[in-house]
């Protein structure tokens, strides 16, 4: 049930922060990241979307030593389902923040503190719906500040490592389930914005992420192409969800949809041909993702 009394921004809340984490067939780096998650934070939920036997025989016992309740869906439900899951759990438990990661992310020390810092700094309390980090490649070094580069009126953080008050759920729906995968984090940051809340970034809190694994490829020669070598299934819903979203907020942020359908319709099957390989299935599936969103057909349809 929520508390009416509740319902607003504290800087040091009571009942604290839940952390949560979706789990899919994870390396086992994972528990570290766990271990190091679970010494900032009261509360700590798994959302695991099927992963095999063996692993979540390890998950269980890892569970009992870490100190996070595990939730096992059986199958892969996707990324939206998993979130809207563990968000749902620290409702029940009466947390007042939920901090959201995938599993391929970890935490420094004083993460939250500095969130929490960033937050206390500002005066606009009860319209902040997302407090983002700043991302670093860990093999890379690479240090990445979502703050957009453009004119849009709205833009949007990646889901992992952002921390958010559990009222924003209450006042802007949950994540998008029909999405499955992709866009999922883009279409809630949006969806907010609209609503007249917003989105800040701590400069001062760094979340160590892997980004997928994109590698470079010598063209003729000379010419550098990068491509994520993202699997068919994966293609089929970058492409949908991409697509979806463009049309949807094409008014909002005409830069962000012009970039989107060039990439999406143009740049991606052209980097298909050129570097990677299963090209025919990559391209059939972003032929049915481009078809499937114009015809309205959402939810999981592929396999991954």
């Amino acid at each position: 049930m929520w508390d009416e009394s509740k319902d607003r921004m504290k800087t040091r809340p009571a009942n604290g922060t839940c952390a949560i984490v979706v789990t899919y067939h994870p390396a086992d780096s994972v528990f570290e990241h766990l271990s190091i998650l679970r010494s900032q934070v009261p509360g700590l939920v798994v959302v695991d979307n099927g992963s095999t036997p063996d692993v979540l025989e390890r998950m269980r016992s890892e569970s009992k030593r870490i100190g996070f309740y595990l939730i096992e869906n059986g199958e892969n439900r996707g990324v939206a389902a998993a979130l809207n899951t563990g968000v749902r759990w620290a409702i029940e438990n009466e947390y007042e923040w939920v901090a959201l990661f995938d599993q391929d992310s970890s935490v420094p020390e004083c993460y939250f503190d500095a969130m929490f810092r960033t937050i206390a700094s500002s005066t606009m309390l009860d319209k902040i719906g997302v407090i983002a980090p700043i991302y670093r490649d860990p093999s890379t070094g690479y240090l990445d500040n979502p703050f957009p580069g453009n004119d849009d009126t709205l833009w949007a953080v990646m889901t992992s490592g952002s921390l958010m008050p559990v009222w924003i759920f209450k006042r802007c729906g949950w994540f998008e389930e029909e999405f499955f995968i992709d866009q999922v984090d883009d279409e809630y940051c949006f969806r907010i914005q609209t609503m007249g809340y917003k989105i800040m970034v701590c400069e001062n809190a760094i979340l160590l992420h892997t980004s997928g694994t994109p590698q470079a490829h010598r063209l003729f020669g000379f010419k550098l192409i990068i491509s994520r070598h993202h699997s068919a299934g994966r293609r089929y819903y970058i492409t949908r969800n991409g697509l979806v979203m463009a049309r949807r907020y094409r008014r909002q942020c005409p830069a962000w949809s012009r970039y989107t359908l060039s990439y999406l319709l143009l740049k991606a099957p052209i980097i298909i041909l050129l570097v990677e390989s299963d090209r025919f299935m990559k391209l059939v599936n972003i032929a049915r993702g481009t078809i499937d969103a114009y015809l309205g057909r959402m939810g999981k349809r592929v396999k991954l």
